[in-house]
C-alpha cells in the first residue's frame, strides 16, 4: 500500500511540476513512504533498527560480471543494531526508480533476488516506473508478458497508466 500511495503523490508530483519533475524527486516521495512502515527501516535512519533504508546502495554483481549495480533505494540488514558493517547476505528490499519505460530495470531487480546473480541477495525487488506520458489502458507489451497471479513473485512492478476513463491510476502487479 505504501508503495500505491507513494504513485498517487508523485503523480501529483508530476502533473504540478511537469518537466522539472526528476527521479530525484520521485527517489524522495518513494522513500519517504516506505520510511513511513518502518518494516524496512526508517528515514531519516534513527539507529534503533537492524533495518536501514539507503540511497544508491553499492551492490556488487557475481566476480564474473564487471558492472555494480546500484539500487535507487535499498532496506539492508545488519547482525546488531550497533554495527556498522553488514555481516548479512540477504537483505530485504531493492527498489529501481524511472521516469521513463526502461526494461532494463526489471533486469537489475531480477539479479537482486537471484541467489546466484551477486555476492549477496535481496528478498524483495520493486520497480516502479513513472512515464512522464502515460499510455491508455493496460500495462505496456514489454511488461505484459511477463505478469503472474502466482503468490511466490519476488520483484513487484509499479506503473502509472490512463483507466478507461481517461484518469491517471497506478498499476501494481508482480512479476514472474
Amino acid at each position: 500500500m505504501a508503495v500505491k500511495n507513494a504513485m498517487f503523490d508523485a503523480m501529483i508530483e508530476l502533473d504540478r511540476s511537469k518537466k522539472y519533475f526528476t527521479e530525484e524527486a520521485l527517489r524522495y516521495i518513494v522513500m519517504s513512504h516506505i520510511g513511513k512502515l518502518k518494516t524496512f527501516g526508517q528515514f531519516p535512519n534513527s539507529g534503533n533498527s537492524k533495518s536501514r533504508l539507503v540511497f544508491e546502495f553499492p551492490y556488487k554483481r557475481a566476480k564474473t560480471r564487471e558492472h555494480t549495480y546500484r539500487p535507487d533505494i535499498a532496506s539492508i540488514q545488519f547482525n546488531s543494531i550497533s554495527q556498522r558493517n553488514l555481516e548479512v547476505s540477504e537483505h530485504i528490499l531493492a527498489i529501481e526508480l524511472k521516469i521513463k519505460n526502461n526494461v532494463d530495470d526489471i533486469k537489475k531487480c531480477r539479479h537482486y533476488v537471484s541467489q546466484k546473480a551477486g555476492r549477496m541477495t535481496f528478498q524483495l525487488a520493486i520497480c516502479i516506473v513513472l512515464p512522464p506520458k502515460l499510455s491508455n489502458g493496460v500495462i505496456s507489451k514489454i511488461h505484459a508478458k511477463e505478469i503472474t497471479t502466482r503468490g511466490n513473485s519476488r520483484i513487484l512492478f509499479c506503473t502509472v497508466q490512463k483507466n478507461d476513463t481517461g484518469n491517471k491510476v497506478p498499476v501494481v502487479v508482480w512479476l514472474t
